[in-house]
Protein backbone atom coordinates (compact mmCIF):
# COMPACT_ATOMS: atom_id res chain seq x y z
CA UNK A 1 0.00 0.00 0.00
CA UNK A 2 1.26 3.47 -0.78
CA UNK A 3 1.25 6.49 1.52
CA UNK A 4 -1.85 8.00 -0.09
CA UNK A 5 -3.86 4.81 0.43
CA UNK A 6 -2.65 4.54 4.04
CA UNK A 7 -3.79 8.10 4.69
CA UNK A 8 -7.18 7.40 3.09
CA UNK A 9 -7.63 4.27 5.21
CA UNK A 10 -6.71 6.22 8.34
CA UNK A 11 -9.26 8.92 7.49
CA UNK A 12 -11.98 6.34 6.88
CA UNK A 13 -11.19 4.68 10.20
CA UNK A 14 -11.42 8.00 12.05
CA UNK A 15 -14.68 8.98 10.34
CA UNK A 16 -16.17 5.54 11.09
CA UNK A 17 -15.26 5.98 14.75
CA UNK A 18 -17.16 9.28 14.73
CA UNK A 19 -20.25 7.90 12.95
CA UNK A 20 -20.40 5.02 15.45
CA UNK A 21 -20.21 7.56 18.28
CA UNK A 22 -22.95 9.70 16.73
CA UNK A 23 -25.34 6.76 16.38
CA UNK A 24 -24.77 5.72 20.01
CA UNK A 25 -24.97 9.24 21.49
CA UNK A 26 -27.74 11.08 19.65
CA UNK A 27 -28.83 12.94 22.79
CA UNK A 28 -25.33 14.19 23.61
CA UNK A 29 -23.28 17.16 22.42
CA UNK A 30 -22.34 16.37 18.83
CA UNK A 31 -20.71 19.66 17.95
CA UNK A 32 -17.86 19.89 15.47
CA UNK A 33 -15.50 20.42 18.40
CA UNK A 34 -16.67 17.23 20.10
CA UNK A 35 -16.61 15.11 16.95
CA UNK A 36 -13.20 16.35 15.84
CA UNK A 37 -11.79 15.34 19.23
CA UNK A 38 -13.15 11.83 18.74
CA UNK A 39 -11.49 11.70 15.33
CA UNK A 40 -8.29 13.18 16.82
CA UNK A 41 -8.13 15.81 14.06
CA UNK A 42 -8.37 19.57 14.03
CA UNK A 43 -11.89 20.93 13.48
CA UNK A 44 -10.98 22.25 10.02
CA UNK A 45 -9.28 19.03 8.88
CA UNK A 46 -12.01 16.81 10.34
CA UNK A 47 -14.73 18.83 8.59
CA UNK A 48 -12.91 18.46 5.27
CA UNK A 49 -12.19 14.73 5.70
CA UNK A 50 -15.72 13.95 6.87
CA UNK A 51 -17.32 15.93 4.04
CA UNK A 52 -15.12 14.20 1.45
CA UNK A 53 -15.89 10.77 2.89
CA UNK A 54 -19.67 11.12 3.41
CA UNK A 55 -20.59 13.79 0.90
CA UNK A 56 -22.22 15.90 3.61
CA UNK A 57 -21.00 18.04 6.45
CA UNK A 58 -20.74 16.60 9.96
CA UNK A 59 -23.63 18.80 11.17
CA UNK A 60 -25.84 17.73 8.24
CA UNK A 61 -25.00 14.10 9.03
CA UNK A 62 -25.91 14.53 12.71
CA UNK A 63 -29.22 16.21 11.82
CA UNK A 64 -30.08 13.51 9.28
CA UNK A 65 -29.31 10.67 11.69
CA UNK A 66 -31.34 12.34 14.46
CA UNK A 67 -34.30 12.82 12.11
CA UNK A 68 -34.08 9.24 10.82
CA UNK A 69 -33.91 7.93 14.38
CA UNK A 70 -36.92 10.02 15.40
CA UNK A 71 -38.89 8.90 12.35
CA UNK A 72 -38.10 5.27 13.15
CA UNK A 73 -39.32 5.71 16.72
CA UNK A 74 -42.51 7.43 15.58
CA UNK A 75 -43.27 4.71 13.04
CA UNK A 76 -42.56 1.71 15.25
CA UNK A 77 -43.48 3.12 18.66
CA UNK A 78 -46.01 5.95 18.07
CA UNK A 79 -46.76 6.31 21.79
CA UNK A 80 -43.13 7.13 22.56
CA UNK A 81 -42.20 10.79 23.02
CA UNK A 82 -39.62 12.14 20.60
CA UNK A 83 -37.48 15.10 21.67
CA UNK A 84 -36.26 17.17 18.72
CA UNK A 85 -34.79 20.11 20.60
CA UNK A 86 -31.22 19.27 19.51
CA UNK A 87 -31.95 19.31 15.77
Amino acid sequence: MNKKQNTRNDHISRVNRVTDYVRKNLNQDLSLKCLSKIAALSKFHFHRVFSETYGETPSAYVKRIRIESSAFLLIFDPKKSVNITRL
